[in-house]
């Protein structure tokens, strides 16, 4: 049995903290101009990309596709497609079945078309299915350049943003986009390759390469704006109007300066949690760092059944924010957990988690 990297698993309980973090601060119902101002402004700038960037990390090639494209498909793919016909498919049937309405031949018909056609892009859970792409076309590129990662990483990348910017490859900034996320965490997954391959130098320069990222990061995030924030704005440098209403060649640099804000952020995270996490913490923060896949479905479980109006508007301004952090804790242990009574039965976890036990 392979030995735990606590710092990873430190670095990933963090980060799926912030994913809930952004999620809950920035609903109606704990709606909070310092929960608004906290996600667009000190969230979004890292945490998906470090998600990516820790994807990268573990990535290797080493395996026949058959065997790679199995393995994806079942960790990754498995439980997108399980939870989003349960959510999409289901659950509507079961609502409905539950208000007292009798269910015909034609409500099933209804619903099931919708599933294939407009809600087959399961837009609460799209990290997933970028996650799965990136995998898939960084395989690909390493097959294609003989196993150069160098080569695979730069050339993939090139020729994606390529097709991209030229609107050869269109990717609009709709929430239901079967690309949502894939391009824009791509170049991460192969950041994430690079500082494996660079982890020996980075360990020799921590001393000045830590502190420098940190204060260039910390720096950065003064010059970050709502507007770079939306994960489908990369769309074609051709178009009169893109997503934000950023068009032309600013598509180029506001991809670019997006990316650096989200490699330097990533860079700083990895050196501090190895410098100073290295060993366990607490057994339940390295297990929730082993379970981010699971919480970050079941998160959204909550996420999506909050409200539109507020819980509580007699908390206030802060109020709402505090309370939003102290929930998103909670739902984050609370999910932990599920997932370790649903890991005793071997089916429930294949399926729901896409994990073999």
């Amino acid at each position: 049995m392979k030995q735990r990297i606590f710092w990873i698993d430190h670095l990933k309980a963090f980060t799926i903290f912030m994913v809930v973090v952004g999620h809950i601060i920035s609903c109606d119902a704990f709606k909070s101009v310092a929960g608004k101002w906290t996600y667009e402004n000190l969230i979004i700038p890292f945490h998906m990309p470090i998600f990516a960037v820790l994807s990268g990390w573990f990535f290797s090639a080493k395996d026949s596709f058959p065997v790679f494209l199995k393995k994806k498909t079942v960790s990754i793919l498995l439980p997108y497609l399980v939870w989003g016909f349960l959510w999409y498919f289901c659950k509507p049937l079961v609502s409905l079945c539950m208000t007292g309405q009798e269910l015909h031949l034609s409500t099933v018909v209804w619903q099931l078309r919708f599933l294939l056609y407009d809600g087959y892009c399961l837009y609460g859970w799209w990290f997933l299915r970028a996650l799965f792409l990136c995998m898939l076309l960084a395989y690909i590129s390493v097959e294609v350049c003989k196993y150069k990662m160098l080569l695979a990483g730069a050339g993939s990348c090139i020729v994606l943003y390529g097709l991209m910017w030229t609107g050869i490859i269109t990717n609009t900034p709709d929430k239901d986009s079967f690309l949502k996320g894939f391009l824009y965490l791509y170049p991460f997954l192969w950041t994430g390759v690079a500082f494996r391959n660079l982890e020996q130098k980075m360990d020799n320069h921590r001393k000045w390469l830590f502190p420098c990222s940190t204060l260039v990061f910390v720096v950065m995030l003064f010059f970050w704006k709502e507007t770079d924030s939306f994960y489908a704005m990369n769309t074609s440098a051709t178009e009169p109007v893109g997503a934000n209403n950023i068009t032309g060649i600013d598509v180029v640099w506001k991809t670019v300066w997006r990316y650096s804000v989200g490699v330097v952020g990533s860079l700083a995270l990895v050196l501090l949690f190895k410098q100073y996490f290295v060993r366990s913490v607490h057994p339940l923060i390295t297990g929730i760092g082993q379970e981010t896949l699971g919480i970050y479905i079941l998160q959204s479980l909550v996420y999506w059944s909050l409200p539109n109006t507020p819980f509580f508007p007699a908390l206030g301004n802060i109020g709402n924010f505090l309370f939003a952090l102290f929930l998103s804790a909670v739902i984050v242990v609370v999910a932990y957990f599920i997932i370790r009574l649903l890991s005793r039965n071997k089916y429930a976890t294949l399926l729901l988690f896409g994990k073999s036990v």
